[in-house]
């Protein structure tokens, strides 16, 4: 009898273990709502005693008072958290011991137990959230993170990396520009030269439109094409800089788009009936001006604005006549010898026995411009000579023929003549 009486109280004690064993703070209902959430902060997991302790009283009291925390926060974070207030830059709420600020010490719907519905971000409830026509995709998502700690930094505005590298996490696209050739320095040093990380009222999220962007630090090319007479075309439309230049690297001289004369035959060709057809001249030619061969139209063209008409960068006639002044073809003499309108001068290889007929085409109050003989830029005969050449309204033939003691012509203006060296 005695025997099955121990072996009841046995069974009892071990029943009544196992039921304390099961009960904590959640098993009578009381704190479920605490960790009714997805995300369970993982001390709740293993004891609540791991951040409180009880004060020795009857649990539960009416009074509310018979737990508290085993240390004050940060502190009692930290013991199990790294320490994240000993960097150059600490987020103000970090810095006043604020975790409970942002986090719920329980459960939440968010990953890192951050507090605020699962749409909703809780940089929003302190920092306001700006919109515009551009807006950055992490900024629009309100995924702040994706750039800035939200703890402590050694970079300002709590940034997680330097920029260019920052941006270049997810603009990897640009980060193989910077071995280019020729790379724009605010790209090679600071994004946000020209652009800025969050809003704009601006394309591309630039900090103003181009030109006046460029202008912040190219204000000379700004003073000079105020002053000029002649700009280039692309100057008077929207966002000019970008129709020749790339705004971050490339391995051409100047940042530009493409080598001239490339680049500036994607606008000068037949796409466009009023700008001259160069692409087509040039296909056409059987011979190119050598400076367009060798260094391409800036030889003699000035890309932004000019004095000159055609944006030439030295004197040239800008009719079919001119006095006679070497001055006059200042550009021509950059490459040739001015010495050609010397009539004593017989090493042009334009001459007829003993007449110079360079000194005798240009001579006088009205001397005729090169372009009355030549193509400056590529013709089918030798010397530059084309079939036609435009004389006012009129395409005047030349009908020049060539041979190795000279040549002929019979054009428009004057009867048939030829020469001999």
């Amino acid at each position: 009898m005695h025997r099955y009486i121990l072996v009841a109280m046995i069974l009892f004690l071990l029943l009544a273990q196992g039921r304390a064993q099961e009960e904590d703070c959640t098993s009578a209902g009381c704190h479920q709502v605490l960790i009714n959430k997805p995300v369970i902060h993982p001390a709740i997991e293993d004891d609540c005693l791991s951040c409180h302790e009880s004060n020795d009283k009857q649990h539960p009291d009416s009074s509310g008072n018979e737990f508290s925390l085993i240390s004050e926060v940060p502190e009692l974070c930290y013991n199990c958290h790294d320490q994240k207030d000993n960097l150059t830059v600490v987020h103000e709420p970090v810095e006043a011991g604020g975790c409970l600020d942002c986090h719920s010490p329980h459960s939440s719907e968010k990953s890192g137990l951050l507090l605020g519905e699962e749409d909703e971000s809780i940089c929003a409830s302190c920092h306001e959230m700006e919109t515009d026509k551009t807006i950055h995709p992490p900024y629009e998502e309100q995924d702040c993170i994706a750039c800035h700690d939200p703890h402590h930094s050694l970079r300002a505005s709590l940034l997680k990396t330097e920029r260019p590298e920052l941006c270049f996490e997810c603009h990897d696209d640009k980060r193989e520009l910077l071995s280019s050739d020729y790379v724009h320095a605010p790209f090679e040093e600071e994004c946000e030269s020209c652009h800025t990380p969050h809003v704009s009222k601006y394309k591309n999220l630039l900090i103003q439109k181009s030109p006046d962007l460029c202008f912040n630090c190219h204000d000379t090319e700004d003073a000079e094409v105020e002053s000029k007479h002649i700009v280039h075309g692309p100057l008077k439309e929207t966002s000019p800089c970008l129709k020749c230049h790339t705004p971050h690297a490339t391995n051409n001289e100047f940042i530009l788009k493409a080598e001239t004369p490339e680049l500036c035959l994607n606008c000068h060709n037949s796409s466009d009936p009023s700008i001259f057809d160069m692409e087509k001249r040039l296909k056409q030619a059987h011979v190119i001006h050598a400076p367009i061969e060798d260094e391409g139209c800036l030889i003699c063209h000035n890309v932004h604005k000019e004095e000159f008409p055609f944006l030439l960068t030295g004197k040239f006639p800008a009719t079919s006549y001119t006095e006679s002044d070497p001055e006059n073809f200042a550009l021509c003499f950059n490459c040739h010898d001015s010495e050609i309108l010397n009539p004593q001068n017989l090493d042009t290889g334009f001459i007829d026995g003993k007449t110079n007929l360079h000194a005798l085409h240009i001579s006088g109050e009205k001397g005729r411009s090169c372009t009355l003989c030549h193509d400056v830029h590529g013709a089918q005969s030798v010397h530059l000579i084309p079939k036609t050449v435009r004389f006012g309204k009129w395409d005047m033939p030349m009908n020049f023929k060539y041979d190795e003691k000279g040549g002929s012509c019979a054009p428009g203006c004057h009867a048939p003549k030829s020469y001999r060296r």
